[in-house]
C-alpha cells in the first residue's frame, strides 16, 4: 500500500480524503461515498451570505461604541462597562468574519454522498497544489478537477 499524502492541511489515503487543522483531522469523507473532488480558487465559505450579514451585525455593534469613546474625549469623564468594552471589541472580530469572507485561497470541495465538504489548503501554493493533486491520482486513483470559477 503507498504511504499517505500528508500535508499541514490535508490528509489523503487509500481510504479516505481529509483535511487537517491543528494535528487534528476535520471533513473526513470515506473513499467509497465520494462522488466528485473540486480543486477551486476563491471564498471557501460554506454560507457566504450568512457570514456577510453576521459580520456587517458586528461591525455595526462594534462602531456604536466609538461615540462613546468620542464623547468621552472631548466631554470628559469615565464611562466604561463591560457591554462597552465588550461592544467596541466585536468590531474587529467582525472585520474579521468579513474579511474571511472575501480571502481567496484554495480549497478542495469533495462533493459525497451526504452532501459536500470544504477542505482548505492552507499555507500551500500553486506547485505544491499541483503536485498534491498528480500525487493522489498517481498513488489512489482520486480523480480532481480543477474548477475555475
Amino acid at each position: 500500500m503507498p504511504e499517505p499524502i500528508k500535508t499541514k492541511s490535508i490528509y489523503i489515503d487509500n481510504e479516505i480524503f481529509s483535511g487537517v487543522q491543528d494535528g487534528r483531522r476535520y471533513a473526513t469523507v470515506d473513499r467509497n461515498s465520494i462522488d466528485a473532488i473540486y480543486l477551486k480558487y476563491g471564498a471557501a465559505s460554506k454560507h457566504p451570505v450568512a457570514q456577510l450579514i453576521i459580520g456587517f451585525i458586528l461591525i455595526g455593534i462594534g462602531c456604536y461604541p466609538i461615540l462613546g469613546v468620542i464623547r468621552m474625549l472631548t466631554e470628559g469623564g469615565l464611562t466604561i462597562s463591560s457591554y462597552f468594552i465588550g461592544a467596541l471589541l466585536s468590531l474587529p472580530i467582525g472585520c474579521a468574519v468579513v474579511f474571511d469572507l472575501i480571502k481567496k485561497q484554495y480549497f478542495f470541495e469533495v462533493m459525497h454522498k451526504c452532501g459536500r465538504e470544504i477542505i482548505v489548503l492552507t499555507g500551500s501554493t500553486a506547485d505544491e497544489i499541483s503536485e498534491i493533486t498528480s500525487c493522489a491520482f498517481e498513488k489512489f486513483g482520486y480523480s480532481i478537477i480543477r474548477h475555475s470559477k
